[in-house]
């Protein structure tokens, strides 16, 4: 504890004199009386009050010491130190991701990262500006910059569920925007969210991190995907397992007719993948692990088959079997093969060319580019030979269920990406996999082709081509699959008005010529309905990703900063004032103390004595 006010301290030396006034001896008019007897508490007063005696007991005089002390540190304005709050304006950051709805802790971690932000802003400084924003698939800002602190605890009460992606990038943008309004801020984000590589220059304010995570471990269905293939329908599955080795049940259903179970063996903190053939036709395709973990909405996912037009891959350059089985695993997909050195034709949705660029490229296509050779929209200044991906983007779609990381690669070329690129994965500094935009036209580069490393070999490949492909795809063909919570959904070409139903029953109409849906929050099967209630189209929402569904204790700070700017520990609130309990005690006291007061003047007049 504190004062705001320690030099109001210096009034405890009032007491000097309170006490001297007990001790000095008062003057008097001395009378002659007949006898003393009736006189006899006078004297005693008159006794208790000579000069430099020693003090006796007497109430009223610990009563003013105390009214006294009371005054006194009320005016030094006492502060309630915590170190639940760090000092000055505060901007808070809540995870909202799909791990936070883990029941490690009770009842959930959401639950008490909220009682955690709740506690801090009811613990901040007396004046300090405060602000909340969420850290889910959409960072938004839910109260303040505000002096009301209930006004965060009322906020709170919004965030009732936890689902989909952090996304702390974009958290931390949105963070820095507020905190410039603010004087001396404090970013502070509560929940448990994993490191992500964000440059000290994003966030030039000290940043903390509030653990809130338990013990738990977990395993869940990372990705769901069908195909029709020569002998009927298949199914794939990625399921991962962040915890001890385990067996686990794994349930398919097709349009709620349970089709097949089987038990899985899931090794140690991996995933391994399943493949289902002679599927049922159907559709909506359902996978569900037994519960028995600590997070249950990555226990089951949902595949919707939907009739879109086929997406037109052309295959250029060096022949790729691990390429081509992967693009064959894909649904509506049609893939068409080009040599070397021949002319590239126009008309195909995405081009995916292994190795040297075409003499021409088509105007428009988008591109997946392998083992690049120098060209002028991706320059390579040389060959690398024996390394190794050692760091990647998680929080990039790109790389969605995917661990690159420990990958082994023999050849590779050295990219020199330009500034429209971004790097999602690396050996140390040196990028290994960019994607970018460049005239409207989506570029993703790998600096190594297939052969050339382990990936092929590895559960990550085929979910790493899907990805890559549902990025390339037009968005008609795109929206094909499932969608992760907070993802925008290409709508049905917007004719007239529909009407989208969730899960959870919650009805939103689109008007005529909207193109997009973006409310897609509950995980699980959404319905696209047209006049007449008619179905025209369904799409999936899947909870389960690497990210989310490994929910045990991780390393390092979400919101890295460097220098000054770091908040190494926990800093101290200045404090709320006290002052006023104080000053009402000191109230209540005068008040005793002036009622004995008067008592025993009642007392000490004479033929009234009958009255106390």
């Amino acid at each position: 504890m504190g004062f705001a006010a320690p030099l109001a301290l210096s009034l405890g030396l009032l007491a000097v004199p309170l006490v001297l006034l007990y001790l000095l001896k008062p003057r008097r008019e001395e009378l002659v009386v007949s006898s003393t007897f009736l006189w006899r508490q006078a004297l005693e007063e008159v006794q208790a009050n000579a000069p430099w005696q020693k003090l006796r007991r007497n109430l009223l005089l610990l009563l003013q010491l105390l009214i006294l002390a009371l005054l006194v540190l009320a005016l030094a304005r006492p502060l309630l130190h915590s170190d639940v709050a760090p000092g000055g304006d505060l901007v808070l950051v809540l995870d909202t991701s799909a791990s936070m709805a883990a029941t490690d802790l009770s009842p959930s971690r959401f639950e008490q990262a909220k009682d955690r932000v709740d506690e801090i802003a009811r613990n901040a400084g007396l004046g300090s500006r405060i602000a909340l924003l969420t850290a889910g698939a959409t960072p938004r800002l839910l109260a303040g910059p505000t002096t009301d602190h209930a006004a965060v605890s009322r906020a709170l009460r919004e965030p009732g569920t936890a689902h989909g992606e952090a996304n702390l990038r974009d958290a931390a943008i949105l963070a820095r925007s507020v905190a410039g309004r603010l004087k001396d801020p404090t970013i502070l984000l509560v929940g448990d969210g994993g490191p992500v590589a964000i440059p000290p220059s994003s966030v030039p304010y000290p940043v903390r991190f509030d653990a809130v995570y338990g013990e738990g471990t977990n395993a869940g269905i990372l990705g769901l995907a069908t195909r029709e293939g020569a002998g009927g329908r298949q199914l794939w599955a990625s399921v991962g397992n962040y915890g001890p080795a385990r067996t686990a049940t794994l349930s398919l259903s097709v349009d709620g007719r349970l089709v097949d179970a089987r038990t899985l063996q899931l090794p140690a903190d991996g995933s391994t993948g399943v493949e289902v053939n002679d599927l049922p036709p159907g559709a909506v395709v359902q996978a569900k692990l037994d519960g028995r973990d600590a997070l249950a909405a990555d226990d089951v996912a949902w595949h919707v088959n939907t009739q879109a037009a086929p997406t037109r891959v052309l295959l250029y350059g060096a022949e790729s079997r691990f390429l081509e089985r992967a693009l064959s695993l894909l649904p509506n997909v049609n893939v068409f093969k080009a040599k070397p050195g021949t002319a590239v034709e126009a008309g195909y949705d995405v081009y995916i060319i292994n190795g040297a660029l075409p003499a021409q490229l088509p105007p428009n296509g988008n591109l997946m580019l392998l083992g690049p050779m120098n060209s002028s929209l991706l320059p390579v200044t040389g060959t690398l030979k024996g390394l190794t991906v050692t760091s990647q983007n998680t929080d990039d779609l790109l790389l969605r269920f995917v661990d690159l990381r420990s990958t082994s690669v023999a050849t590779a070329s050295r990219l020199a990406p330009p500034d429209w690129m971004e790097t999602l994965a690396a050996w140390g500094k040196v990028p290994l996999l960019v994607a970018g935009e460049n005239g409207g036209r989506k570029v993703v580069a790998l600096a190594f082709t297939p052969e050339n490393s382990d990936l092929p070999l590895q559960v990550a490949f085929p979910v790493l081509i899907d990805n890559l492909m549902r990025h390339l795809q037009p968005p008609s063909a795109a929206g094909t699959g499932s969608y992760q919570p907070g993802e925008t959904v290409q709508m049905p070409e917007p004719a007239s008005q529909r009407t989208v139903v969730a899960p959870d029953g919650q009805r939103s109409t689109l008007e005529s010529g909207t193109a997009a849906y973006a409310s897609t929050v509950v995980p699980g099967v959404y319905e696209v309905r047209g006049a007449g209630d008619k179905i025209l189209t369904r799409f999936a929402v899947n909870a389960g990703s690497e990210n989310e569904s490994r929910i045990m204790a991780r390393d390092g700070a979400p919101l890295a900063t460097s220098g000054s700017a770091a908040a190494a520990a926990p800093q101290q609130a200045p404090g709320s004032e006290r002052w006023w309990p104080l000053a009402a005690f000191a109230l209540v006291v005068l008040l005793v103390e002036w009622w004995l007061f008067g008592r025993s003047q009642v007392r000490s007049i004479p033929g009234r004595r009958s009255v106390a």
